[in-house]
């Protein structure tokens, strides 16, 4: 879990195997209430994850769009260098999920 130092984001990171077959590290929480960019954020996380676990070469997260007030949701993400790799199936009352990413060679 990374908290700001002055308590305005949060980001956590678990490494997991979901239902649906992500494979990775996950992005579980982001939040971000502050003045700095949340891609700039997200690259600091990413930077920290990549020397937590070594070797392991996909983050990954799920957005729900309607949740986000962005008419893009993820769109943070993507300005971080992530891209759009599919959504959840949903299913019984759930909404699909856009599934975002970030591969490193």
């Amino acid at each position: 879990m990374l908290v700001a130092h002055d308590d305005t984001a949060v980001f956590v990171w678990r490494r997991f195997i979901s239902m649906d077959d992500q494979v990775g590290i996950c992005c579980a929480v982001f939040r971000n209430e502050g003045t700095t960019l949340s891609s700039d954020l997200i690259r600091e996380a990413d930077a920290l994850a990549d020397a937590r676990w070594p070797g392991e070469h996909r983050h990954y997260t799920y957005v729900a769009p309607s949740r986000i007030r962005s008419s893009n949701p993820g769109y943070c993400f993507q300005a971080a260098g992530w891209r759009r790799a599919g959504q959840t199936k949903g299913g019984h009352g759930r909404e699909r999920l856009v599934v975002l990413e970030r591969v490193v060679a």
